[in-house]
């Protein structure tokens, strides 16, 4: 029960931040997650981390949603906050952003967007 409490906090540390991008993705551009390739997913890369895959680099899409750095501490910037800067374990950010990304295609099958396998003739 303990070690079950532990493991979800540890998980909501780099799922939250990247809940947070996703959303504000959301907003600011609504079909993001179908121009993001899930499995490429890189918060190191400037160019396979979500902004990147979504504006065609990080910084342009830092610049695109204003996105503000404090330079003498990175735990107060909005890339840390939006979950687009690591400050924990890159594997464990990179994995909520595929969650957050999987989560908004389900949500296209769910209203018509996508057809399913099933509708799909070959």
């Amino acid at each position: 029960m303990i070690i079950e409490k532990l493991r979800n906090k540890f998980r909501s540390i780099e799922q939250e931040p990247a809940e947070r991008g996703a959303k504000l993705l959301d907003r600011a551009c609504p079909d993001w997650h179908r121009r993001v390739y899930a499995p490429e997913i890189d918060v190191d890369s400037t160019y396979f981390c979500p902004l990147g895959q979504v504006y065609g680099d990080y910084f342009r899409g830092r610049r695109e949603l204003r996105l503000s750095l404090y330079p003498n501490d990175p735990a107060l910037s909005a890339d840390a906050y939006y979950g687009f800067l690591s400050l924990h374990k890159k594997r464990r950010l990179n994995n909520a952003w595929r969650k957050a990304v999987k989560k908004r295609h389900k949500q296209d099958v769910n209203i018509g967007v996508f057809p399913t396998v099933k509708e799909v003739k070959i």
